[in-house]
């Protein structure tokens, strides 16, 4: 055990003491371990309680500050952990050097081996996620390795709802085992549609219900890519799993490494394992939060954009100074965690958000609150890892900040979503908005979109939001399907943003693009390796959209100005005094930018990611500032 460790322990085993002695004033500590009993227990170290409700009901209406103190092991929760104002001063802490999971899951069991090699047991549950240690498996699906093509678009139902679409030749098969059980994943634009197949007419695919719209973006158009999932017939390749809920059979085909003596698989059952309501002053560290379930309802499920309509695994209303720390949220069946009406002054620190159903933390709410006891604000998201999202739904967000002020999202590692990575705002144009005064710095965002959604950006933002700063964050390798894969995307409205100190590179589109928006500041960061343009502005207006000053643009491929730069160069836009450079040497300053100046600025070596400039640089004559780029990430 490390030193940091020792000390850590000795704390708690301290603590401990002092709380199972006399000496105790104002303080109440119990304690769980999976190998403790409930009728049996008292709470103390030596004999614990069995279950987290137990301890809980144990301190719950004690005065000053109360600690359950959780052992090592899989605490499998019959319902959710429900925490209120009375459980206000409360501390939950995992045992140092121990790891206790609270599990949403149930380990399925009688496994048994048939003749083909395929193992099977029997249940009554109904899930649609299945793990295997931490690992997700999943379900069989047609094609394989790539999507199927819409053929043919249906007028919406009664223009309220797209219901159904045309299919080529025997991609989907009336004849299949359990239609009912099938779900088309229909990729839009920036969204996915989980839609339930109800019956096929001919070469038409009719669903159980339909998108949640009839808008544009909403379509089953034709040459809109498509999956079928949960597929008996697809059953066929190493790691994938069928329910058959008819008969409650669960088939897997085991990779060639697993035995099944030694495999444990869990079931997800609870969607939310932890809810807090109006409590205050609870602080929960080294816990780990595991197998919530995500269940698609009879008629599919769609959503605007960025699933923010789904539940989390851990929910918080009207918290007041609620912190999470060190503490892992994984295998879940939608968010991992949500921030909601009314919390303030919360925080999640030094976590893992990993293997998510959706996206990764929610802050805010959609609607605009006047009331202030209402308002979520302050809200602090710092060192933390948030990957692996978008597994059932692909638009989930690492990070998403509805109506909400003054938040924090400091130093934290995003990395592969389908999507985007942070966005801030809720609003589309120039009327009111809650989202402003958020910082977003330091933060390292990767791998976002690959080629699934379009759309998207490794940060983007919505609405007016003065006081917005987006700075030292390192963005890269943004790849959407379609169009917009940008690495800062200032979308419709985006107002008063000031982007600074920013290295974003590799982008399908651009590693800088405004939407529409006004009075933006995009000062002194770093543009590389766009593919299709380095700088995009989409809409000219009657204001100034923007003062893009003292920046480096690099690129290798493409044109340097994308979309529409009409307006009057100072009035409409500015470009001041950036340096540009094609790898080639045939680039040239763009003439909107009298000061701007063509020349390599020297960096020691961008094909590989380092950007840092070598002495004697020109873009240090033009008043650029270096920064520590190594400062983005987890500390």
């Amino acid at each position: 055990m490390r030193r940091r460790d020792l000390l850590k322990a000795a704390g708690v085993l301290a603590a401990a003491a002092l709380a199972d002695g006399a000496e105790a004033q104002n303080s109440t500590a119990v304690y769980a371990s999976p190998k403790g009993s409930d009728a049996a227990g008292d709470g103390t170290s030596l004999k614990p309680f069995a279950t987290l409700k137990r301890a809980l009901d144990a301190v719950r209406g004690k005065p000053g500050t109360k600690t359950v103190y959780l052992r090592g092991g899989r605490y499998e929760l019959s319902e959710t952990v429900v925490l209120t104002e009375a459980d206000s001063d409360l501390r939950i802490e995992g045992w140092p050097g121990e790891v206790p999971v609270l599990s949403g899951g149930t380990v399925l069991k009688g496994w048994k081996q048939g003749s083909t090699g395929r193992w099977e047991t029997k249940t009554a549950l109904n899930f649609e996620q299945l793990y295997v240690g931490q690992d997700r498996r999943y379900r069989p699906r047609f094609p394989k390795n790539s999507y199927h093509r819409i053929a043919r678009e249906m007028p919406p139902v009664e223009g309220r709802t797209y219901d159904r679409f045309g299919f080529d030749g025997a991609d989907i098969d009336p004849k299949w085992a359990n239609p009912e059980d099938i779900e088309a994943l229909c990729f839009q634009i920036w969204t996915m549609a989980r839609l339930k197949l109800l019956r096929v007419q001919g070469q038409t695919a009719i669903f159980s219900g339909g998108t949640i719209g009839a808008e544009g973006y909403q379509a089953l158009a034709e040459g809109k890519r498509y999956i079928l999932e949960n597929v008996k017939e697809a059953l066929s390749e190493p790691g994938e799993w069928y329910l058959d809920r008819k008969s409650g059979v669960v088939t897997y085909l085991p990779p060639f490494e697993e035995k099944l003596t030694k495999t444990e698989f869990v079931a997800p059952r609870l969607p939310e394992l932890l809810r807090i309501e109006g409590a205050k002053k609870v602080a929960i560290k080294d816990v780990t939060f595991a197998h919530a379930a995500w269940i698609c309802p009879p008629k599919g499920y769609s959503f605007y954009q960025a699933e923010i309509g789904l539940g989390a695994a851990v929910t918080v209303n009207g918290g007041r100074e609620i912190t999470f720390e060190r503490c892992t949220i994984r295998n879940v069946g939608a968010w991992g965690v949500a921030f909601g009406l009314g919390c303030k002054d919360c925080a999640l620190k030094s976590c893992t958000l990993t293997d998510l159903g959706a996206g990764g933390v929610k802050i805010g709410e959609p609607a605009l609150q006047k009331d202030d006891g209402k308002l979520t604000e302050r809200i602090a998201v710092e060192n933390c890892l948030i990957a692996h999202g978008g597994r059932v739904h692909p638009a989930g967000v690492g990070i998403w900040i509805g109506h909400s002020p003054y938040n924090k999202i400091l130093h934290n590692e995003i990395v592969d979503f389908y999507y985007t990575g942070i966005s801030p705002g809720w609003s589309w144009g120039y009327g009111e908005s809650g989202a402003h005064h958020n910082e977003l710095g330091f933060n390292r965002i990767s791998k976002i979109g690959q080629g699934v959604l379009s759309d998207m950006g490794g940060i983007y933002t919505l609405g007016v939001c003065p006081g917005t700063t987006i700075h030292h964050n390192t963005i890269s390798d943004i790849e959407s399907d379609e169009y917009g894969g940008w690495g800062i995307y200032f979308d419709e409205g985006t107002t008063g943003a000031l982007a600074e100190n920013n290295l974003v590179y590799r982008t399908k589109s651009a590693p800088f693009h405004q939407h529409y928006g006004r009075d933006n500041i995009v000062r002194n960061n770093i543009f590389a390796f766009g593919t299709e343009a380095q700088l995009m502005r989409t809409r000219a207006e009657e204001h100034r959209s923007f003062t893009l000053e003292k920046n480096i643009v690099l690129w290798k491929v493409g044109p340097l100005l994308g979309s529409n730069w009409s307006g009057e160069p100072g009035k409409n836009f500015t470009l001041a005094s950036n340096l540009y450079w094609k790898t080639d040497g045939a680039g040239k300053v763009p003439a909107q930018d009298a000061a701007g100046v063509l020349a390599d600025p020297k960096f020691i070596d961008a094909e590989k990611g380092d950007f840092r400039l070598k002495p004697g640089s020109p873009a240090l004559a033009l008043g650029f500032v270096p920064w520590d780029m190594n400062q983005a990430g987890r500390s």
